[in-house]
């Protein structure tokens, strides 16, 4: 599995540090499962972040 972030907006920007990427962990392990491929979407925000097996078609 790998992990991605997305930004699904032109021209904006953001950040992502260590306490969102874990907090977005538990919350796709929490709805999927661990090693399925899911994604979080904060409330009213264009970032995503994501997990899926590498090669996979993400981002589009």
């Amino acid at each position: 599995m790998l992990a991605y972030y997305c930004i699904n907006a032109l021209y904006r920007s953001s950040n992502l540090d260590t306490n969102d990427v874990n907090h977005t962990l538990r919350e796709t392990n929490r709805v999927c499962g661990s090693y399925k491929s899911s994604y979080y979407k904060w409330d009213r925000s264009v970032e995503i972040f994501g997990k899926d097996y590498a090669g996979a078609n993400i981002c589009v």
